[in-house]
């Protein structure tokens, strides 16, 4: 009876995982070889027709498939006149079946787009896009609904101007003029907006909102939100203020505020402070060798809704998780830290970080610190196709494996009151416990499909491209 139990048990076990996920798409490529040399993978899902796009690049050519949302092949075009240049794809537009993949060069104000037309299997190809830049810096690139969006900073300056490109081709320009006497230092001399962004060592990275993002991904000082029409600046150079600028993408409105941070003081040695956007909140993070303050305000309208506060002596009410030091993905990846010293100590002025995703009603919020990669330990994304969504998000799938961070991760209700429940397993972790075993297999891509995540990997045995879904 016990053994017939114990099996029954296993059994139970064995199918929670394996039934996790589903064979989604499967893509007979005919590079059956050893030696082919396939690259790069690329998804793209149209959120308005559930059709997705995939693109397959070997040495020459692109092969592109697209899917109806019964994952039926509708259409497929073979590609070879790509970009001759080292380009990466930063975006891409949508509009009655016609794709447009927008490229940058590695260096440089230098675009082109590829375009695609699903329904007459037909491509072309625009090396270069006629934009008159004039001593300015490229910011990001942002998508919405069938625009591509160019954001650039004027050098020595508080301007910025917004490119709009639409599926034709055409091209508008918006210049946007911020307030200089609310960009100040600690020590309030006034200073210009591209000389805090563009400062010595600073990085501006572009994130995906509503992921579990790995702390390496939200160490930057200036980092850039884009969801629903809105594009959200956040930077934090100085330690007095952080400075916010919303730009609504359907009528240029434009929003600049400079919040002053909870808990600075001047000339507080080995202090961090980083800042994140998400779910209407603005999240706020100052940490010293002595404290830690964790902040929640409304956005925009910038009300403080909570805020909670450790000292090094105190233990840390709020937290769900031990305090860890994570050294990548080994067998003896984790240690365990002590107590609240030892982790402020090693958070305090060391790429502080903040990260925050929703699980179902709750607010899953990550804080510490990481380290710069070196060596290339953590996924760079690169290539013609690597730069743009699929890869993004494989990027930070593989940097949220082999983070090398200190960390506390946090559970709070709708209202930000703390939620004392073990922290949810989210969609990276289901996809990491899939693949742990194929980490072998190329051109790996993982993207969301409404409300669920997709894997994808090519096999070169049997020259399948597989894609699973997880529920």
């Amino acid at each position: 009876m016990f053994k017939k139990l114990f099996f029954l048990i296993i059994f139970s076990l064995l199918s929670t995982i394996v039934f996790a996920q589903r064979n989604w798409i499967v893509i007979e490529t005919g590079l059956q070889d050893e030696y082919v040399n396939l690259k790069d993978a690329l998804p793209i899902v149209d959120v308005e027709t559930g059709n997705i796009a995939f693109f397959l690049r070997e040495k020459r050519q692109i092969t592109a498939y697209l899917y109806n949302g019964s994952q039926e092949l509708i259409s497929k075009i073979i590609i070879d006149d790509i970009p001759k240049k080292s380009r990466n794809i930063i975006g891409h537009s949508i509009k009655n079946d016609n794709y447009l993949l927008y490229f940058k060069r590695n260096s440089g104000l230098k675009f082109g787009y590829l375009k695609i037309d699903f329904k007459n299997k037909t491509f072309k190809l625009v090396d270069d896009i006629d934009i008159s830049f004039e001593k300015e810096q490229f910011i990001e690139s942002f998508v919405e609904k069938d625009k591509f969006y160019i954001l650039t900073s004027v050098n020595k300056s508080s301007i910025l101007n917004l490119y709009t490109l639409d599926n034709e081709g055409s091209i508008t320009k918006k210049e946007i003029i911020l307030p200089e006497n609310k960009i100040k230092s600690d020590t309030d001399l006034v200073i210009d907006f591209s000389s805090i962004i563009f400062s010595y060592r600073s990085q501006i990275k572009k994130l995906d909102i509503g992921e579990p993002l790995p702390l390496e991904n939200v160490a930057a000082q200036t980092k850039v939100f884009c969801n629903n029409g809105k594009i959200v600046l956040t930077n934090n150079f100085f330690g007095k203020r952080t400075f916010l600028l919303d730009i609504n993408l359907s009528d240029g409105a434009v929003q600049f505020n400079a919040l002053d941070n909870l808990g600075f003081i001047k000339g507080e040695l080995k202090s961090g402070i980083n800042s994140f956007i998400f779910d209407n909140h603005y999240f706020n993070v100052y940490a010293t060798k002595n404290k830690l303050l964790f902040s929640i305000y409304s956005y925009p309208t910038l009300e403080m809704v909570k805020s909670y506060k450790v000292e090094k002596h105190e233990i840390i009410d709020f937290k769900n998780t031990k305090i860890t030091q994570k050294v990548g993905d080994g067998k003896y990846s984790v240690r365990e830290l002590q107590n609240t010293s030892q982790y402020l100590r090693k958070i305090a002025n060391k790429n502080l970080g903040i990260s925050v995703y929703k699980n179902n009603n709750d607010y899953v919020v990550t804080l510490g610190s990481s380290k710069v990669a070196t060596g290339g330990t953590m996924s760079i994304v690169g290539g013609v196709l690597g730069g743009a969504v699929g890869g993004v998000l494989f990027s930070t799938f593989d940097n949220y494996n082999k983070t090398k961070s200190v960390q506390i991760q946090c559970l709070f209700d709708e209202n930000f009151n703390h939620n004392s429940n073990l922290i949810p397993e989210n969609g990276f972790d289901k996809i990491n416990k899939f693949t742990k075993d194929f980490s072998h297999l190329k051109a790996q891509s993982v993207f969301r499909y409404k409300e669920d995540y997709v894997w994808g990997s090519f096999n070169h045995k049997t020259g399948l491209y597989r894609l699973f879904i997880f529920d």
